[in-house]
């Protein structure tokens, strides 16, 4: 299918009616090589009228592999109140849209927390000591360096493993609580995956009785230099 087939394909299936996220699925599954990046662009093609960083928006948000009817749902509608907002005559009015945020949000409010409650489990003490256990060579460092994207930033935790004299790092982990809303609504400072890398990150360098980087504790900052032998 040609880009100019895709983009035809797509206006018109969401025009006579079917969800966003469902024709999106379907112009993945025609082919491997179908990106995110190439489905924003084919859905601001397919919708010249709307404007074009609010659909690219709405699609890298929307997630590749297959998650809840919650999810698609928020997505879909977050797309078509984009599309009817900028004037496209769809089968959907603006207060539908607002009528299944409304629905939507007790929703996602429970998916957030279990979500939540999963990556903090996945960063745990136990879990990233079990990982570093699994790796082959003498622990020279634990690393935790602040890194960011469209959704806020997040510390990435990685081991530094020595073997023959060269060294490799090994990622374990990821610690984030949520995008950077949380500076207007007065959560941070202090930033809670900092305060939960350097506790977690401590005791691990303590137990393997390694080194622990950390070079922005209290705050992001993505320009910190690696740790260096």
């Amino acid at each position: 299918m040609s880009d100019s087939q895709a983009v035809e394909l797509l206006s018109r299936q969401i025009r006579l009616g079917t969800l966003p996220s469902v024709v999106l699925r379907q112009l993945m599954s025609q082919s491997e090589d179908v990106t995110k990046n190439g489905l924003a662009h084919d859905l601001v093609a397919a919708f010249p009228e709307c404007e074009h960083w609010s659909l690219i928006d709405q699609v890298w948000h929307w997630k590749e592999r297959a998650h809840s009817d919650i999810l698609d749902a928020f997505f879909d509608f977050q797309t078509i109140r984009a599309i009817v907002g900028s004037g496209v005559k769809l089968p959907w009015t603006l207060e539908q849209c607002d009528v299944e945020f409304a629905r939507l949000q007790p929703l996602l409010a429970g998916l957030r927390e279990i979500e939540k409650a999963k990556a903090i489990e996945a960063v745990s003490f136990e879990n990233l000591q079990s990982k570093i256990d699994a790796l082959t060579g003498n622990l020279a460092c634990i690393q935790a360096l602040w890194d960011g994207d469209t959704n806020g930033w997040f510390v990435r935790m990685s081991a530094i493993v020595e073997n023959s004299g060269k060294y490799s790092e090994h990622h374990l982990g990821t610690f984030t609580q949520g995008g950077d809303i949380r500076l207007f609504n007065g959560q941070v400072p202090p930033w809670p995956e900092a305060v939960a890398a350097s506790e977690i990150g401590g005791r691990l360098a303590m137990h393997f009785n390694a080194m622990f980087h950390f070079p922005s504790p209290t705050e992001p900052n993505d320009s910190c230099a690696a740790w260096s032998p």
